[in-house]
C-alpha cells in the first residue's frame, strides 16, 4: 500500500485546460501532472530571490516580504500553463517600458510643480519600489514542488496571487481594484482631452465649451473603440499609440531645451506638504502597470531575464521622466498646467504639433484599454469558430500527449481518440456545450481536490517540522548529557587521585570534603541531564511516527484523489460519449464503440498498475537510538563506575521497555476487541488503533536494541561476547562531528513486518516448540549470576546477582539454559559466569 501510495505523486493529480490550437507553450517543468491532459517542459525557475534594503530597515522589509511569499505558498502546486513563451528580453523590455511611459508620464510636470524637488526625488524611490514589486509579483507566480523539488508556475495573473492570500475574497478584491484602476484611467483620459481641446477652441465663437462638455464630447467620441471585436487591428493601434506618446514626449523635451535662457533653478517651488500628495499620486499612477506584468513574462524566451529587463526598463523611464518632468518647470515654474502641452503656446509649431499626438495618443488607448479584458473571450470565440478544423490537430497531440499513460486508461484513450479523426467534420456544434458541460466541471472538480491535497499537506509539514525540532532539542540534549558526565567523571577522579596523595599537592579533609560536595552536586546534574535526553529521545521518536503516520495518511489522500481524478475523468468521457450520441443518430455505433472504451477504464486496477510500474519501494525506516556515556569505551572512565553506570541504564531502559510492552498489551487487546467486533467501531477507528499497534511495536524494537546495545557493551566490559539479539544485524553506528556516538536502527520491511506479527500473533503465549532444535548439552555444571535479568518472555529465567543456576544446555547463540527454584528456562550467557 505504501509504495503504490507513494508512486501516485510520480503521475500527479492535476487537470488542466489548454488552448488545442495555441502553439505549444515553454513551461516551468512540472513531474507531477498527468500526462493526458497536460504537458510540460523542463526549464529552470525564472526567478532568483529579490533582495532589498540595507541596515536595520532591511529585517523588517525583508519579514514583510517572507510574510506575504509564505501567504501565497498555502495551495496545491498545480501548474498552470503561461502564455507563448515567443518574445525576447528586449521586445519584453520594450512593452514594459511603453506601459510605464503611457499617457500618465504627461502628468509628470505637473507633479514636479506640485511636489519641487522632493517630487523629483520621489521619482527615483516610486521607480525602485515599483521595479521590485513588479518583480516580486512574478516571484509570486511560481513556487517549488516539495515531492519533486522543480519550480513550477501555479498562477497566471495578479487577482492568482490575490486568491492565494485570502481565498474567496483575495481574487475579487484584486479584480475591483484593478477595476477602478483601469476606470481611473480612463477617466483621466477624458479630463485629459476635455482640457486640451477647451484650450485650444478657446478663441471660438461656436465650440467654447468648458472642460466638463468637451470630456463629455471626446467619451461619446472615443465610445466605438470600446465595442472594436477585431483583434488583429489592435496591434496596429498600439503600435500608432506608443509611437505618438514618445513623439509628443520628444516634441515637448526638445521644445523646453530650445528655452533654456529662460530656464532657472529658481523656479522649482520649494517642498508644499499640502501640493506634495498630489505630485506624489501623480507620479505613483505613471509607474503602476502590475496587472500586465505577468503576461509580459509570460510571453518571454528566457524568462530567467525577467529581473534584468525590469532594471533596465525602469532606469530608463527614471531619465525620461525627471528629465520630462523637471525641464518643463524649470522653463515655466508655477505657470505649468496640468496639460503640458497648454505651456507651448509661445511656439505654434509646437503647440499644435505636441497636442494633436497626445490627442492621437489617448484616443488610440482607449480601444487597447477595453480590449484587455476582451482577449481572453476572442481566443475563445476563435477556437469555437475553428473547432471543427482543429479537431484532427487535437487528436494528433492528444495522442502524444497520452504516451505516458498506463492501463485501462490508454487503451481506452486511445480508441477514443481514433474515433475523434473519423468524427472531425460533424462536431462543429459541440463546442459551446463542451465548454459549458466538461470544462466548468473539470474547474471546479480541480479546485475541490486541490483543497483536500491542502489541507494534508499542511498535516504533513507540521509534523516534520514538528521532528526536527524534536530532533534537535534531542541532540542537544544528549551534547548536555554527555558534557556534564564526564565533567562529573573528571571531578570524580581528581578527588580519588586527591584522597590517594596522587594528586601532586597535599590537600587537607577539608578540601577534599568540599571536592565530595562539588563532586555529588555534578553527579546529580549529569544524572538530571541524562534523564532528560532520555525524555527528548522517547519524544523524538513519537515524533517521527508521527510524522511516518501523517505521510501515510497524504498518500493514501493522494491516492483516493487519483482514483477520484480517473473515475472523474471516466464520466467526463461517458459525457462526451452522449454529446456525440446527441448530435447524429448516425453515429450511434461510434457512440457505442466509444462508450463501451471508456467504460473499461478502471480507476483501482490503473493505480495499482502505476504503482508497479513506476512506484518506488519504501525504504527502512531509520530510529534513532539511546547512546550512553558509558557505552563508549573511548571515553574516558574507571571500571567500576562504567559497570555500575551500564547495569543502571540497563535497568532503566528495561522498566521504560516493559512499560512499553504493557502498552502494547493493551492496545492489542483493543485491537483484537474492535477485529471481533466490526460493527463497533468505524474503520478510521480501527485504522488508528492499528496504526497505535505498529508506534508500539516500534517503540518496543528501539528499547529492545537500545537495551541490547548497552548489555552489549556490558558484555565487551566484562571479556564476555555480546548477548544475541535478532535486532542486532540492522543496528549501526557512526560518530558526528563532535565524536559522540550515534546509533540508528533500520528494520527491514519484511523483518518489521516479521516481529509485528509475532508480537501481535504469540505474545507471551509462545509455544514450547521453540526448544525442539536445541542441541543437547555438552555437559551440566553450575553458573553464578553476576547481574540481574528480568525476563521478557516466558521462557526466560528471572535472575538476581548471586543466584547459583544448574545449567543444563549451552546454546551457540549466546543463550544458555538452565534451572533456578525448580524452574526452567533460558538466559544471557553474558550475565553468569561458570563455577564448576
Amino acid at each position: 500500500m505504501a509504495s503504490k501510495a507513494f508512486s501516485i505523486q510520480a503521475e500527479g493529480i492535476a487537470m488542466t485546460e489548454q488552448d488545442p490550437t495555441a502553439p505549444q507553450p515553454t513551461v516551468v517543468r512540472f513531474d507531477e501532472r498527468s500526462g493526458l491532459l497536460s504537458r510540460s517542459n523542463d526549464q529552470k525557475s525564472p526567478m532568483s530571490s529579490s533582495r532589498v534594503g540595507a541596515g536595520s530597515l532591511r529585517a523588517g522589509f525583508s519579514q514583510s516580504v517572507k510574510n506575504l511569499k509564505s501567504a501565497t505558498l498555502t495551495v496545491s502546486l498545480l501548474e498552470k500553463p503561461s502564455d507563448d513563451r515567443r518574445a525576447s528580453a528586449f521586445l519584453a523590455g520594450w512593452n514594459v517600458t511603453n506601459l510605464i511611459q503611457g499617457t500618465g508620464i504627461l502628468g509628470v510636470p505637473y507633479a514636479v510643480r506640485m511636489g519641487g524637488w522632493a517630487a523629483v526625488a520621489a521619482n527615483a524611490k516610486i521607480a525602485f519600489l515599483c521595479c521590485y514589486t513588479g518583480k516580486l509579483l512574478i516571484e509570486c507566480l511560481y513556487e517549488r514542488s516539495k515531492t519533486t523539488q522543480m519550480v513550477k508556475r501555479v498562477r497566471v495573473n495578479y487577482p492568482d496571487v490575490g486568491e492565494a492570500v485570502w481565498p474567496g475574497w483575495g481574487n475579487r478584491i484584486v479584480s475591483v481594484v484593478q477595476f477602478c484602476e483601469m476606470f481611473g484611467g480612463v477617466i483621466s483620459y477624458l479630463v485629459l482631452l476635455g482640457t486640451i481641446f477647451s484650450d485650444i477652441l478657446s478663441k471660438s465663437r461656436t465650440l467654447n465649451f468648458d472642460i466638463y462638455t468637451w470630456s463629455s464630447i471626446c467619451a461619446c467620441i472615443a465610445l466605438p473603440g470600446f465595442f472594436l471585436r477585431r483583434v488583429s487591428v489592435i496591434p496596429w493601434i498600439s503600435m500608432i499609440s506608443v509611437f505618438a506618446l514618445m513623439s509628443s514626449i520628444i516634441t515637448i523635451i526638445i521644445y523646453s531645451i530650445t528655452q533654456y535662457k529662460e530656464m532657472s533653478i529658481d523656479k522649482v517651488p520649494r517642498f508644499n506638504i499640502t501640493k506634495f500628495p498630489i505630485g506624489f499620486g501623480v507620479i505613483v499612477f505613471s509607474y503602476t502597470a502590475h496587472a500586465v506584468f505577468p503576461g509580459v513574462e509570460g510571453s518571454m524566451r528566457r524568462p530567467e531575464q525577467y529581473p534584468m529587463m525590469m532594471n533596465v526598463a525602469f532606469l530608463l523611464a527614471v531619465i525620461v521622466k525627471v528629465a520630462f518632468g523637471l525641464l518643463p518647470v524649470l522653463r515655466f515654474g508655477e505657470d505649468t498646467n496640468q496639460a503640458i502641452t497648454i505651456n507651448l503656446k509661445t511656439n505654434g509649431f509646437f503647440y499644435v504639433l505636441a497636442n494633436a499626438l497626445v490627442v492621437t495618443n489617448v484616443f488610440t488607448a482607449f480601444p487597447i484599454s477595453s480590449q484587455l479584458n476582451f482577449l481572453k473571450a476572442a481566443v475563445w470565440a476563435k477556437i469555437e469558430q475553428t473547432y471543427a478544423e482543429s479537431l484532427t490537430k487535437l487528436a494528433a497531440k492528444a495522442q502524444k500527449t497520452s504516451k505516458d499513460a498506463l492501463g485501462t486508461l490508454k487503451s481506452s484513450w486511445e480508441s477514443a481518440l481514433l474515433e475523434l479523426e473519423n468524427e472531425a467534420e460533424i462536431h462543429r456544434t459541440l463546442g459551446n456545450q463542451l465548454h459549458d458541460e466538461v470544462s466548468k466541471q473539470v474547474k471546479a472538480f480541480v479546485e475541490t481536490q486541490s483543497k483536500a491535497r491542502k489541507t494534508v499537506e499542511s498535516l504533513v509539514d507540521k509534523a516534520y517540522k514538528n521532528f526536527i525540532d524534536k530532533l534537535n532539542d534531542a541532540l542537544k540534549a544528549k551534547r548536555a548529557a554527555h558534557t556534564k558526565t564526564r565533567e562529573a567523571e573528571n571531578m570524580f577522579e581528581q578527588v580519588e587521585e586527591a584522597r590517594n596523595g596522587k594528586s601532586g599537592k597535599v590537600m587537607s579533609e577539608k578540601e577534599i570534603s568540599k571536592m565530595d560536595v562539588k563532586c555529588k552536586k555534578m553527579t546529580d546534574s549529569s544524572l538530571k541531564a541524562d534523564k532528560d535526553y532520555r525524555d527528548m529521545y522517547e519524544k523524538t521518536e513519537k515524533a517521527r511516527l508521527e510524522w511516518e503516520a501523517a505521510m501515510l495518511k497524504f498518500c493514501q489522500t493522494c491516492e483516493r484523489l487519483e482514483e477520484e481524478r480517473r473515475t472523474h475523468l471516466r464520466e467526463m468521457c461517458s459525457l462526451y460519449s452522449n454529446m456525440l450520441a446527441a448530435v447524429i443518430p448516425q453515429l450511434q455505433q461510434n457512440y457505442e464503440t466509444v462508450s463501451s472504451e471508456v467504460w473499461k477504464i478502471n480507476s483501482s486496477e490503473d493505480v495499482v498498475t502505476i504503482a508497479q510500474t513506476r512506484g518506488e519501494p519504501r525504504g527502512p525506516s531509520q530510529q534513532i537510538l539511546y547512546d550512553c556515556y558509558e557505552e563508549d569505551l573511548e571515553n574516558t572512565m574507571s571500571y567500576d563506575r562504567r559497570k555500575e553506570g551500564l547495569e543502571t541504564k540497563i535497568q532503566l531502559l528495561s522498566e521504560s521497555l516493559e512499560k512499553q510492552k504493557k502498552t502494547r498489551d493493551g492496545i492489542t487487546s483493543l485491537y483484537e476487541a474492535y477485529s471481533a467486533t466490526p460493527d463497533y467501531c468505524n474503520e478510521e477507528g480501527q485504522q488508528d488503533v492499528a496504526t497505535q499497534l505498529i508506534h508500539a511495536n516500534a517503540l518496543i524494537n528501539s528499547f529492545t536494541a537500545s537495551v541490547s546495545k548497552v548489555q552489549g557493551a556490558l558484555a565487551q566490559l566484562n571479556g564476555h561476547s555480546a548477548p544475541e539479539v535478532w535486532l542486532m544485524p540492522y543496528i549501526s553506528s557512526t560518530r558526528d562531528k563532535q565524536g559522540l556516538l550515534q546509533s540508528s536502527l533500520h528494520i527491514p520491511l519484511d523483518q518489521a513486518t516479521r516481529s509485528e506479527s509475532v508480537t501481535q500473533d504469540d505474545g507471551d503465549n509462545r509455544s514450547d516448540d521453540e526448544f525442539d532444535d536445541i542441541p543437547e548439552s555438552t555437559g551440566i555444571c553450575r553458573c553464578r549470576a553476576l547481574y540481574e535479568y528480568k525476563a521478557t518472555q516466558s521462557d526466560e529465567l528471572d535472575i538476581l546477582p548471586g543466584d547459583i543456576i544448574t545449567l543444563t544446555v549451552k546454546m551457540e547463540d549466546g543463550w544458555w539454559q538452565g534451572e533456578l527454584h525448580n524452574k526452567t528456562g533460558i538466559f544471557p550467557a553474558s550475565y553468569v559466569e561458570e563455577i564448576g
